[in-house]
C-alpha cells in the first residue's frame, strides 16, 4: 500500500494564490461558513496526477482537518478537487511536542516545533502503517521530523507545481526501490 500524508496550505495554494486562478473551498454541509480555505486548480491537478500514478491512500495532516470532518473532506476531494483516492484518516490535532518550551528557552525564542512530524509518526504507528511505502508532502520542515527519508518539501511560494510533481515522482520511486 502507498500512503500520501498531505498538507494543503503551501501545497495546493501558494503565497500568490489570491492573484491567481483561485477557488475557495465550499463546506459541503454548511454553505453559510466563510470561505477561508482556497486552492489553485493547477496545483490540485498536480496532486491528482501524483495520486493517480501511485494509487495513494491519503492521510490528511493539514490544518484543514480542524475545519472539515472526514466526510466533508471526502466530498471536497471528490466534488471540488476531482480526486477519487481514498482518504483513510487524519493525523491527530493534539499537541505532541512536549519539549518545545524548553527548546524555546534554550534558543532565545527561536525553535522549530516538531508537532507535525510527531503527529504523522503517531498516525502511522497507531494504524500499523510505519512499514508501508509512504510519502509526506508539506511546505513546513516540521513535517519532516522523524520522516527525513520520506519527506518531500514544497516551496510555499509556488505550491505543488509541475517541477515539484516531476521531482516528487522521482523521489517516491526512490522510496519504493529502496523498500524492495
Amino acid at each position: 500500500m502507498n500512503v500520501l500524508v498531505l498538507d494543503f496550505d503551501g501545497v495546493v495554494n501558494n503565497d500568490s494564490s489570491i492573484e491567481q486562478n483561485t477557488r475557495y473551498v465550499i463546506n459541503p454541509t454548511d454553505l453559510e461558513t466563510s470561505y477561508i480555505h482556497y486552492f489553485v486548480p493547477q496545483l490540485i491537478r498536480n496532486i491528482k496526477q501524483l495520486c493517480d500514478k501511485f494509487d495513494f491512500k491519503i492521510v490528511i495532516s493539514s490544518t484543514w482537518r480542524i475545519d472539515f470532518s472526514i466526510e466533508e473532506m471526502k466530498s471536497i476531494f471528490k466534488n471540488q478537487f476531482s480526486i477519487n483516492q481514498e482518504i483513510i484518516g487524519y493525523t491527530t490535532t493534539k499537541f505532541l511536542d512536549y519539549t518545545y518550551r524548553s527548546r524555546l528557552e534554550d534558543t532565545n525564542g527561536y525553535v522549530q516545533c516538531y508537532d507535525r512530524g510527531l503527529q504523522i509518526t503517531k498516525y502511522l504507528e497507531d494504524n500499523q502503517l510505519q512499514d508501508c511505502n509512504y510519502l509526506v508532502v508539506d511546505d513546513s520542515y516540521d513535517a519532516g521530523y522523524g520522516h527525513t527519508d520520506n519527506f518531500f518539501r514544497v516551496n510555499p511560494q509556488v505550491g505543488f507545481n509541475e517541477t515539484h510533481l516531476t521531482d516528487c515522482i522521482t523521489f517516491f520511486e526512490g522510496i519504493i526501490n529502496n523498500a524492495n
